[in-house]
């Protein structure tokens, strides 16, 4: 239903750019790719797109793709170890965390990494697609609407935020919402089946 919306707006230009953040290895983006001609850029994001391994005596060593230590594996035994930053990943291999079919049939080689607290697309987008992400399970209220206000900054001004998620308690197992990015705040445009976030954007943020 979301998709359905998204590519509703991207009808309003022609060859929209569109990102959409948490993709993890991308899998959940191939019913727009599907569609990719509608598009003239598309931007797949993700805070953990890619993970660091280093060989060591029996086993191997992890960092996330924030190049922290994430865990070691020992013969068959895997440790998750407690995060912190490693100064020098030279001697690291970079696993990047992509689909395989997104490399055959759409030419994707890697999923770019976005913290949506804190990055900015280099080239801002028409469209920001944020599935399962802004969720009140992982964030407060306050957290979100900092999350949003950041995305923004990867938003073409009149830009839209397509909110959605993915739960049985929403009528058709689906939830969400359109913001619209008007000056330094964001409109709420649309919504369908009560996503239980559309109270905290009823009206203008700046």
């Amino acid at each position: 239903m979301a998709d359905d919306l998204l590519l509703k707006i991207a009808q309003e230009k022609s060859k929209p750019s569109l990102m959409e953040i948490g993709v993890s290895d991308g899998s959940s983006a191939l019913g727009l790719l599907i569609r990719s001609d509608v598009f003239g850029r598309v931007v797949l994001t993700d805070r953990f797109s890619r993970f660091y391994v280093r060989k060591i005596p029996f086993g191997k060593v992890f960092l996330d793709a924030e190049e922290r230590l994430y865990g070691v594996k020992l013969l068959c035994f895997f440790v998750f170890l407690s995060p912190r930053t490693v100064s020098n990943v030279s001697e690291y291999v970079v696993i990047e965390v992509v689909n395989p079919i997104l490399r055959e049939k759409y030419g994707i080689k890697a999923i770019t990494r976005f913290n949506m607290f804190e990055d900015v697309l280099d080239e801002p987008v028409d469209i920001i697609k944020c599935a399962n992400i802004l969720n009140k399970a992982y964030f407060s209220d306050e957290e979100i609407h900092a999350a949003v206000k950041n995305i923004c900054r990867s938003l073409n001004d009149g830009g839209s935020i397509v909110v959605t998620q993915n739960n049985e308690q929403y009528v058709d197992g689906e939830a969400g919402f359109i913001l619209r990015k008007e000056g330094d705040g964001v409109i709420l445009k649309e919504a369908f089946n009560e996503h239980y976030l559309v109270n905290l954007f009823s009206k203008c943020d700046g």
